[in-house]
């Protein structure tokens, strides 16, 4: 009986013990700083969808407030981490809109790095209108997007043009004014004219009747 009661005082550890949040340490739980409260709530749910216990406005109004009690260069730093690292879409987007409206901090060159997918233009431009009822911008944000746009090249700008969407990349230039680059020259001034040509991909081969097996050996040699 001693030794059962002796070793209820030696127990597992956990990783609550070491506080470790996504494979960073923090202090234990219990101790947490409104930052890494911020890490935790960010990094533990997919922006717009609500899980088992919280709604995605839940959600989202958490991440709003923590914001409000964190500096802005930090949730710059959070928002790369979320993109980069942790690989999330619209988490990144979300917190950069927050850092830029709350805090007032430029998220110009964060926000060219951030939007490394043309389609994500689209997704932050939705975003402000959701939430301020029209697509204007601050001047960081607008300047962010019309950077990011150096990165594109001519397959990903057909790829994710989604001209039969509300919102298209057409508006997004016609928003933004991206700069001409040696990389998008070619492909900004056929997506203004319309005259881009679909991207070479899996889905618009065979969305055109072109045979499975064909295709796939095509751009497999390719």
């Amino acid at each position: 009986k001693k030794l059962r009661v002796m070793s209820k005082f030696n127990t597992k550890k956990t990783g609550f013990d070491s506080g470790i949040i996504a494979g960073t340490l923090t202090d234990t739980a219990g101790k947490y700083s409104d930052y890494e409260l911020l890490r935790r709530v960010t990094l533990a749910n997919l922006l717009f969808e609500s899980d088992y216990y919280q709604s995605a406005d839940t959600i989202m109004k958490q991440i709003e407030d923590l914001c409000h009690k964190v500096d802005g260069e930090k949730i710059i730093e959070l928002a790369m981490e979320c993109r980069f690292k942790q690989k999330l879409r619209h988490t990144p987007l979300w917190l950069l809109i927050l850092a830029n409206e709350i805090h007032g901090v430029s998220v110009k060159d964060a926000l060219a790095k951030v939007a490394n997918r043309p389609d994500m233009t689209i997704d932050l431009l939705q975003m402000l209108k959701v939430r301020n009822g029209s697509y204007k911008m601050s001047k960081p944000i607008k300047k962010g997007l019309a950077k990011a746009f150096d990165q594109y090249d001519e397959y990903q700008i057909s790829k994710y043009r989604k001209s039969n969407m509300t919102l298209s990349l057409i508006d997004v230039v016609n928003l933004v004014h991206p700069k001409p680059t040696a990389k998008n020259e070619y492909a900004l001034k056929a997506l203004v004219e319309d005259t881009l040509q679909p991207a070479n991909t899996w889905e618009t081969a065979l969305s055109q009747g072109a045979d499975k097996k064909e295709t796939f050996e095509r751009m497999i040699s390719e």
